[in-house]
């Protein structure tokens, strides 16, 4: 679990160097996220269950406001990008083929086939079910300790 908790943190970390080569900043509430994180991995290190399930809503959180943040400034970007393209025409986003600056497709007026949303396949949709039922099954076991099956039945209320 520490190395699954370490990997998560870098992972945190890659995303928030990506979110500023965008032109955004992932704020404090990342990094006290991967602080957050980093402590919860000392906790499971030190054997403290309480302590890591602790950190972890501490990092939930911080990542919670940050993306609250991180969305706030694509959206104000998304707006100067639109007030600068035209002068007050109605054609917003002229400079970037209709695009937010994540690269995803702009809402249209009219007609909108959805031709950018994907639809799961078969395919994502059993690949979903197996890991549900993995999630399910390491949940029935009574061999798991309490910390992990608290977080496994957090999961499982996420993804619901």
């Amino acid at each position: 679990m520490q190395k699954r908790q370490e990997a998560l943190r870098k992972n945190l970390n890659e995303l928030s160097e990506r979110l500023k080569g965008l032109g955004l900043d992932p704020t404090k509430d990342f990094g006290e996220a991967s602080d957050a994180m980093k402590r919860a991995k000392e906790a499971l290190k030190d054997g403290d269950g309480n302590r890591a399930v602790n950190e972890e809503g501490n990092a939930l959180e911080a990542l919670r406001k940050g993306a609250q943040s991180t969305m706030q400034q694509m959206q104000e970007m998304a707006q100067q990008q639109g007030q600068s393209g035209s002068s007050g025409s109605a054609r917003s986003n002229q400079g970037n083929g209709g695009e937010d600056p994540l690269g995803r497709q702009q809402g249209t007026r009219g007609f909108d086939p959805g031709k950018g949303t994907k639809i799961p396949d078969e395919i994502d949709t059993q690949r979903a079910r197996e890991i549900l039922d993995a999630i399910r099954k390491k949940l029935s076991d009574p061999n798991r300790s309490a910390v992990e099956k608290q977080y496994l039945e957090r999961l499982l209320e996420k993804l619901r």
